[in-house]
Order: C-alpha cells, then sequence, then structure tokens
C-alpha cells in the first residue's frame, strides 16, 4: 500500500450550541476547536421571511420543470399564507409544500392558490398538527390511503405506466 495525498476541507452543520455544549462536557473542546476555522450562523426560515418568496418560486419552478407542469408561481394569496407561516420543519418543509402543491395542481393550472396548499398553512395557528394514527379512526386512514392513491394515479401516464415510480414520488 502506498499513501496517498489529499488536499480538503470539511464542511460540518449543527443546530445546537457546541460552546454550551464543550461548558457541560457534551462536546470535546479539542473536536470544537478542530472543526471550527470559519464559523457560519444561518437564521431559521421564520428569522428571514424576505426569503420566502424567492425560495417558493425557486422550488414552484423546479418541480413544475420536473413534473412537467407550466405554474408560473402562486397567486398572492397563497404568497401571504407562505409568508405568515412559522415554517417549523424550516426550508425543507417549505420545499415539501411547494412540491405539493404542484403534484396536486389540475393540468393547466398556471397559478398555486391557498387551496393547493396544506390545511396547516391555511389555518391561524402557525404550525403543523401532530398526526397520531392511533386516535384518528379507521375511515380517515382509509380517507389518506386513497388520496395517496388516487396521487399516484394521476401521475402513472406522465411515467410510461409506472405506478411503483409514481408511488416513490
Amino acid at each position: 500500500t502506498s499513501d496517498l495525498r489529499a488536499n480538503i476541507r470539511l464542511i460540518a452543520a449543527t443546530n445546537r450550541d457546541l460552546l454550551a455544549m464543550m461548558e457541560q462536557k457534551q462536546f470535546r473542546q479539542d473536536l470544537f476547536y478542530r472543526l471550527n476555522v470559519i464559523q457560519l450562523y444561518v437564521p431559521a426560515l421564520r428569522e428571514r421571511p424576505e426569503d420566502i418568496a424567492e425560495l417558493a418560486r425557486h422550488f414552484v419552478q423546479r418541480f413544475a420543470e420536473k413534473i412537467g407542469k407550466s405554474i408560473a408561481g402562486l397567486t398572492p394569496d397563497a404568497l401571504q399564507l407562505c409568508l405568515t407561516y412559522k415554517w417549523p420543519g424550516n426550508i425543507r418543509e417549505l420545499e415539501n409544500v411547494m412540491e405539493r402543491a404542484v403534484t396536486l395542481a389540475p393540468e393547466g393550472k398556471k397559478w398555486i392558490a391557498p387551496d393547493l396548499l396544506p390545511n396547516n398553512l391555511r389555518s391561524t395557528t402557525g404550525s403543523a398538527p401532530s398526526l397520531d394514527l392511533a386516535i384518528i379512526g379507521n375511515s380517515r386512514i382509509g380517507a389518506l390511503i386513497d388520496a395517496a392513491a388516487s396521487v399516484v394515479w394521476m401521475c402513472v401516464p406522465r411515467f410510461d405506466g409506472d405506478p411503483m415510480f409514481c408511488a416513490l414520488l
């Protein structure tokens, strides 16, 4: 065997307070100083609402191209709902909401309206409801399964009749 030389940069991310963890002896000090060359702080999406419109537009455009729809963006009402929502799931939640809206948009629809956004965005609570399957009645679970199956079968013609590929989307 022979040694190979490599010049790399390691990028690490966390949502924890490593300084506090070091003080509590929950994170190794030597590792912190080895990793902490450049420190960047990226605030949560709820702390930078000015980014929501541009990120939503980007995700709508990306998913519309991927699925093959010509959706121009969000209506002003849908955008307002996005701007007032707290986004506890951060950018991943925004991305998932835009993918859902584009996927559920009927053929020929040019704009994402509030009716294509999840109920929790249209409510005044500002956070996603918890889902406890033990509490939800069987009829609701059946309705959820039926809705998921409908979405899968709506996309089948777009992907050469392959329902398994659609189910994975």
